[in-house]
C-alpha cells in the first residue's frame, strides 16, 4: 500500500534517491519550488515503502561530480542520431561487451539499457531512461556495484554552425575503489574517450572530407567552460 509520511531531510536528497530508485513520487503539500530551503521537510507520496528512503538519504548527502564537453561540426539533430544509435558504441569505446533493450522502446522515458562491459571488470549496467528530448537533451540513472548515478547530455547548437555536446553526471561513491582506482577516475577516463571518439564520428558524418582529428580540451578550456555555465 502507499505510505505517506513527513520526511525531515532535504527534499532535493529524496527526490533524488526517489529518482534513483525508479520510486513514483509526487508533493502533496505544495508544487515544487525553485529552491529548497536546508533542512526542511517535504510529505512524500511514495509507491514503494519510505523507511528505505528514510533510512538511505543521509548516505546520499555526499554526491561526486564530473562535467565534461565536445565540439562537432554536426548539427544537433545529426548528432542525436549519432549518439542514440547503440550499434555505434563500441566504436567510442573498447570496454562494451553487449549492449541491448530490455524494457520499453528505445529512448523512452522508463525505458531500459542493459549494457555489459568487460574492463576494468567485468559489470553489468542498468541504465534508466528518466528524460529524452531528441537533438536536445537525455538523461538517465544506472546502477552498479552498490553504486547510483544520474548523468545528463545536452546538445546545444553554436552560432557558427556545429554542436556542443555537454555532459555531466553526480554519483554515489558506494564502492570508491574498482580495481584498484578511484571509482571517479574511472568514469573521468571513460567519459573523455567516449566523447572525443563519438565527436570524431559526428564530424566524419557532418563532412566525410574533415580531417577527423579532434583537439582534446585542456583542463582550461574545461574549467572555463564549467563557470561560464555555473
Amino acid at each position: 500500500m502507499p505510505v505517506c509520511q513527513i520526511v525531515n531531510a532535504s527534499p532535493t536528497h529524496i527526490i533524488r534517491h526517489a529518482r534513483s530508485q525508479c520510486v513514483a513520487f509526487s508533493c502533496l503539500a505544495a508544487p515544487l519550488p525553485q529552491a529548497w530551503p536546508a533542512g526542511s521537510a517535504i510529505r512524500v507520496h511514495l509507491v514503494e515503502s519510505l523507511p528505505r528512503c528514510r533510512k538511505d538519504v543521509a548516505a546520499m548527502r555526499k554526491f561526486e561530480r564530473f562535467d565534461y564537453f565536445v565540439v562537432t561540426q554536426a548539427p544537433p539533430i545529426l548528432a542525436w542520431k549519432i549518439f542514440s544509435d547503440c550499434s555505434l558504441w563500441p566504436h567510442f569505446s573498447q570496454l562494451y561487451e553487449d549492449i541491448r533493450w530490455t524494457k520499453g522502446l528505445p529512448w523512452q522515458e522508463g525505458s531500459r539499457l542493459s549494457i555489459r562491459a568487460r574492463a576494468p571488470i567485468e559489470i553489468t549496467l542498468d541504465h534508466v531512461i528518466i528524460c529524452c528530448v531528441p537533438g536536445e537533451k537525455v538523461a538517465w540513472i544506472d546502477h552498479a556495484l552498490g553504486t547510483a548515478l544520474e548523468q545528463w547530455v545536452h546538445f546545444e547548437p553554436q552560432p557558427g554552425g556545429g554542436t556542443l555536446v555537454r555532459t555531466w553526471a553526480e554519483f554515489t561513491e558506494a564502492v570508491p575503489l574498482v580495481a584498484g582506482r578511484q571509482m571517479k577516475d574511472i568514469l573521468v577516463e571513460f567519459t573523455r574517450e567516449w566523447y572525443n571518439n563519438f565527436a570524431r564520428e559526428c564530424n566524419q558524418a557532418a563532412d566525410p572530407t574533415l580531417n577527423a582529428a579532434l583537439k582534446e580540451p585542456t583542463p582550461q578550456d574545461q574549467a572555463a567552460r564549467h563557470d561560464s555555465l555555473a
